[in-house]
């Protein structure tokens, strides 16, 4: 059986916030021509990357403090910063069901991603 055919509480969370986030980001995210869709993607994505999240884990300390039953194996930075985007998505979950949309928009401010660099 899949695993998210499976009830597993942590999942769901991050699948909840998974889903307020790309909503609640909708107007952090707004481009004055919203006939381009791929703005808006683009603009989303610089969001809700993992890579992105995982610095809010990091801040928040949650990698580290987590509670996992798998062995410790090495992983590889990019399944460490899935782990870390997982674990900020149940966070945004929990603030969904205790907030709402609006709470989970207002906290997107903290997702928000630095300029990129100028060469």
């Amino acid at each position: 059986m899949h695993r998210w055919l499976t009830w597993d509480p942590p999942v769901a969370l991050a699948w909840i916030g998974d889903a307020a986030l790309k909503i609640g980001l909708l107007p952090a995210i707004r481009a004055p021509d919203l006939a381009k869709a791929g703005v808006l993607t683009r603009n989303r994505k610089a969001y809700d990357r993992n890579s992105n999240l995982a610095l809010l884990c990091d801040r928040w300390n949650l990698y580290e403090h987590r509670i996992h039953f798998d062995a410790e194996i090495p992983r590889s930075a990019r399944t460490i910063n899935h782990a870390k985007g997982t674990l900020v998505e149940s966070v945004f979950g929990i603030l969904f069901l205790r907030e709402g949309l609006k709470g989970v928009a207002s906290a997107t401010e903290l997702l928000k991603p630095s300029p990129p660099r100028r060469r």
